[in-house]
């Protein structure tokens, strides 16, 4: 077998976490600084830890990364939380939405599609961006309900439709 599919009979056996894995691409230059600072601010708040931490004092100790004698050496998913292009290191890392008109899909001149957007960057960036459009693509609807009160819910809970992003 040749390395590259040894590499990936450890990653289906679970004896390799492809996440802890280091990426090519230069910190910090690379990644998204004001979001990492964001999160390094809330981690050092929600734990109540000296302000002394640093941004890769944080990322280390959340297995992000590992300080080297050049500086800090990202993993995998340290990149696709925060690098500012993401698809650079996975070509997949991203979320496209599609809005359909009707119940079903639509192919070729039936192509039924009224909404096609792509969000790349930093995850916590594309889910945030997704959500605020797939937000305004929900419509409501109003009704009279039993109480003789007109009542206006969104065409599908929030909790679903986020989901659907996160996942």
């Amino acid at each position: 077998l040749s390395e590259a599919e040894k590499r990936e009979i450890r990653l289906n056996k679970g004896e390799l976490d492809a996440e802890t894995e280091r990426v090519p691409i230069a910190f910090p230059d690379d990644f998204d600084e004001s979001l990492m600072a964001r999160f390094r601010d809330a981690y050092v708040a929600n734990r109540n830890l000296p302000p002394r931490y640093s941004i890769t004092d944080v990322l280390q100790l959340c297995k992000l990364g590992k300080k080297v004698a050049q500086g800090f050496s990202p993993n995998l998913a340290c990149a696709i939380l925060f690098a500012k292009d993401s698809r650079a290191i996975v070509p997949g890392a991203y979320i496209r939405v599609f809005r359909y008109e009707g119940m079903e899909e639509g192919l070729g001149q039936r192509m039924n599609a009224v909404a096609d957007e792509v969000f790349d960057g930093p995850l916590p960036l594309q889910i945030a961006e997704a959500e605020r459009f797939v937000g305004s693509q929900i419509r409501n609807f109003t009704r009279l309900g039993k109480d003789a009160r007109f009542l206006t819910k969104p065409e599908y809970p929030k909790d679903v439709w986020f989901e659907a992003i996160v996942n």
